[in-house]
């Protein structure tokens, strides 16, 4: 009788232990798809401005079919210093870049049919970023990024870190979803230059 009862109360506690593991499985799964998915562009595109100064740009693409909001961007140059400790010994000195519109902005689901790339936004950056860097492999760009899902409201945080030189290309970003940067387009003598809206493409 002892024994029918002791396989009973092991079985109840076997039963409650995989409840409670497939419970935390599904709980951390949901978490994980319920989360933002953004994509920040591989280089950072640089025109020439209004002004004759060149102008940078960084592309951000929603990749789920939520939305996305609370979006905050960071951008920093990070310049590597050796301490006096030793030659393996590195201390990063961050400076934040200007950012136009950096404040949280709203990004709207992807969507092949949205024709106006509402799930898409351009960052520029105001800052000279050729002027501020040299020929030495101690600079970088990194752009940190944070969002929430528009469903979930699960928080979402990712970091891109852009080398020297290779990482700036001329060009502007490619419509809508793609990430590409298209060569600069030729201006004939009768045309005029136009920096374009920032809000998607």
């Amino acid at each position: 009788m002892s024994n029918g009862w002791t396989q009973s109360i092991w079985a109840v506690i076997g039963f409650g232990v995989l409840s409670s593991s497939v419970a935390s499985v599904v709980f951390w799964y949901l978490l994980f798809r319920l989360k933002p998915k953004l994509e920040i562009s591989p280089q950072i595109a640089r025109a020439e401005g209004k002004n004759g100064q060149p102008v940078y740009r960084i592309k951000v693409v929603n990749k789920r079919r939520r939305s996305a909001f609370d979006i905050t961007p960071f951008v920093y140059l990070d310049e590597i210093k050796k301490t006096v400790e030793g030659e393996n010994k590195k201390n990063h000195f961050l400076e934040r870049l200007t950012v136009n519109g950096s404040s949280s902005f709203f990004l709207h689901k992807y969507s092949k049919r949205d024709d106006d790339a509402r799930y898409a936004r351009k960052l520029l950056i105001l800052s000279d970023i050729d002027g501020m860097w040299d020929t030495e492999q101690k600079y970088s760009v990194v752009i940190r990024i944070f969002a929430k899902d528009g469903v979930s409201g699960a928080i979402w945080q990712d970091e891109k870190r852009y080398g020297v030189w290779d990482c700036i290309v001329d060009g502007e970003f490619e419509w809508g979803r793609s990430l590409k940067i298209k060569p600069p387009k030729k201006i004939g003598p009768a045309e005029t230059k136009s920096e374009g809206a920032e809000s998607a493409t």
